[in-house]
């Protein structure tokens, strides 16, 4: 029988092919583009009809006569495009209201520790302009050694704060780390990081929306050992 589980992973194998394939592009840029394009047309597929994936800015709630920073571009941006419509939008970068947004991925090809601290830095920004934003960092390929990782989460954390450090750290094959309020947990695996990264997008989809059914069909993938991180 075929389980949930088994099938995220035959999804991530895919996704997996599609990055192997797109290392032989030498153009830095452009194989970093297509590595978040895998990534957005895996969401687009699987998230509710309710939500919509793109990439761009967010900006802070304010009036339109005030002056407002935009946020740097974010990689993957889930809004609720049923009640809100982008600011500006050319394709899929759109400039989005705070209130709007559901969640922002910032996507490495490779968590390499430089990777790891600009993708910490991005997410604490969207977290200072509204911190009920929800923020992931996803990895196609494991570089960074547990204790490289252990050490950029704290030192983001005395940078910024506890509370802007990312909801969860995916890495294909490698680790999955999730916050949890004020601890951060490195989360038992069984090669389906794809799954409980899945599950917990699910998980914040369904508060937003107020909705917890949204996620109940996953629960089993939800259920293994955590051990505390930071």
């Amino acid at each position: 029988m075929v389980t949930l589980r088994d099938y995220y992973g035959s999804i991530a194998d895919t996704m997996e092919s599609r990055i192997s394939t797109l290392a032989f592009i030498q153009h830095s840029l452009t194989r970093g583009l297509q590595n978040e394009e895998v990534l957005r047309e895996f969401l687009k597929t699987y998230v509710p009809s309710r939500f919509t994936v793109g990439t761009g800015f967010v900006i802070p709630r304010k009036g339109f006569a005030e002056a407002v920073e935009f946020s740097r571009q974010i990689d993957v941006l889930i809004y609720d495009s049923l009640f809100y419509a982008p600011i500006i939008q050319t394709g899929e970068v759109v400039v989005c209201s705070s209130e709007s947004v559901v969640a922002a991925i910032e996507v490495k090809s490779t968590l390499y520790s430089s990777a790891l601290a600009e993708a910490l830095r991005n997410i604490a920004v969207v977290k200072a302009i509204d911190p009920r934003i929800n923020g992931y960092i996803f990895a196609f390929n494991p570089s960074a050694r547990e204790a490289t990782i252990r050490k950029r989460l704290t030192q983001a954390a005395e940078t910024y704060s506890f509370r802007q450090l990312p909801d969860a750290i995916c890495v294909l094959n490698g680790h999955f780390i999730e916050r949890r309020g004020d601890i951060v947990y490195k989360v038992e695996t069984k090669g389906d990081q794809l799954a409980l990264f899945y599950y917990r997008i699910m998980q914040d989809l369904a508060a937003w929306a107020n909705t917890p059914e949204i996620g109940e069909g996953f629960k089993d993938i939800g259920e293994r050992r955590y051990t505390k991180f930071i």
